[in-house]
């Protein structure tokens, strides 16, 4: 037994891909693997379960032998021990066989399901071919490959035909060419004369944003940058990365991405760039409306941020106790509230392609650069398409939490800006503090 068991789990003290040790591992598993096996012994066969006219019959017999032995048995006493005694040799004996047997087999079903897996990803096609029998296969199938349903992928294909031109050529498939064209058509601003729905339905929001358009952040895609290239890519977090900047609507769609950033540069440079660059097409806020941005922007006309020095991020006030007593404070709560609808769309956008998180090698830089805007036109044509869709449900949650990647905030750069402006924004900010504050006496 000793050596079939180190034959199938050669040794408890290594550990696994994760870090962990063997047998954690199967501790943690182990009542899983058990139900397994019997559940297959009883579909098999090999056990069988009473029904209840036997499970009856059995009660009835043991009680009747109960009471026959009550009456007529009277064997003497050293005898009753005696017989004691050996029974209970007997049963220690088959219930120890019985327990090596079930945890050999459950040792090695694990060992074989979680150890020594087998490969069930094994096409050989490739191609055009694949791509059709991905289609033809199991629904979830193209959901990890495609990260999309077979519906919006087709969809999808037949949009890049429609809308870039694209054909099938000879050494390449409309389903494998760039979908950056078509981020031209799918990557716009909603109509700024209009209220959004998520604020005009929603009392938190509504009547005090009524102006605003969208919300502004930036993000840190991970890069893979030859070493002599390194040093602007790589910022506080010790990592080379890319900073990409995203304004979104409150549907959770992009409506402008600007990728290419080194990771050293901070938001208010790329934000400033863009202003002032209209090569760039950012779609500025018309007079009267603005973004909602954090405190790493300036409050300036079409960009509105939250009070510094005071609460802002919404795990600060989670709790009874932890809720906004101030003007600042419920406008900093409300504000964080609805800017967080662009932390939702970075989190989701990562969660669908893992390659933003992990950048594998071999892309050139730019190549690299281009990679987040096509993720965000294929993540916008999701939400367009598919309102079902198992992310989108995830983070559409209001107040779900994400962890934010801050950006470097070292310096700011303004945006041409008088004095007069300024002030006008403050004077924005202080009386949607007071409206807010004062509905909450009401």
């Amino acid at each position: 037994m000793k050596d079939f068991l180190h034959e199938t789990i050669p040794d408890w003290s290594c550990s696994n891909s994760c870090g962990k040790p063997l047998f954690l591992s199967f501790f943690k598993n182990f009542s899983t693997v058990m139900t397994e096996l019997l559940d297959d012994a009883f579909r098999d066969g090999a056990l069988q379960q009473p029904s209840e006219a036997d499970e009856m019959a059995i009660n009835l017999e043991d009680t009747s032998a109960m009471e026959l032995d009550k009456e007529n048995a009277k064997p003497e006493k050293s005898q009753m021990e005696s017989s004691d005694d050996s029974d209970e040799e007997l049963e220690s004996d088959s219930d120890d066989e019985t327990i090596i047997t079930l945890v050999t087999l459950a040792l090695h079903e694990h060992h074989q399901k979680y150890y020594n897996r087998i490969p069930c990803r094994t096409s050989i096609l490739r191609g055009h071919d694949y791509v059709l029998e991905v289609l033809n296969g199991h629904d979830a199938r193209c959901d990890e490959g495609f990260r999309m349903e077979t519906h919006v992928f087709i969809a999808f294909c037949e949009a890049l035909k429609v809308h870039t031109g694209l054909k099938h050529s000879r050494y390449l498939t409309v389903q494998e060419q760039a979908v950056c064209k078509l981020g031209k058509l799918i990557i716009q601003p909603p109509p700024f004369d209009e209220v959004p729905p998520e604020i005009m339905h929603n009392q938190k929001y509504w009547p005090f944003f009524k102006d605003c358009i969208g919300a502004i952040d930036g993000t840190h895609i991970d890069a893979k940058v030859p070493a002599r290239e390194q040093i602007p890519y790589r910022g506080r977090h010790k990592t080379t990365s890319q900073n990409v900047m995203a304004a979104c609507s409150f549907d959770m769609r992009f409506t402008y991405v600007l990728s290419g950033w080194e990771g050293t540069a901070n938001d208010s440079r790329v934000l400033f760039e863009c202003a002032n660059d209209p090569t760039m097409e950012f779609p500025m806020a018309p007079l009267g409306k603005y973004y909602v941005v954090d405190s790493g922007y300036q409050n300036m006309p079409g960009f509105l941020t939250p009070y510094k020095g005071e609460r802002y991020h919404l795990s600060l006030f989670r709790g009874r106790r932890r809720l906004p007593t101030k003007e600042e404070e419920w406008f900093n709560y409300r504000h964080s509230s609805l800017r967080n609808v662009i932390e939702r769309c970075f989190g989701a956008l990562k969660a669908r392609f893992p390659i933003l998180k992990q950048m594998p090698k071999g892309f050139t830089v730019r190549t690299q650069k281009y990679l987040p805007t096509a993720c965000c036109t294929v993540h916008n044509f999701i939400r367009m398409h598919d309102k079902n869709d198992a992310v989108f449900k995830f983070y559409s949650k209001e107040d779900l939490i994400v962890e934010s990647e801050q950006g470097q905030r070292s310096s700011s750069q303004q945006i041409n800006v008088t004095p007069a402006q300024l002030r006008e924004m403050a004077r924005v900010r202080n009386t949607i503090a007071r409206q807010i504050f004062n509905s909450q006496r009401l």
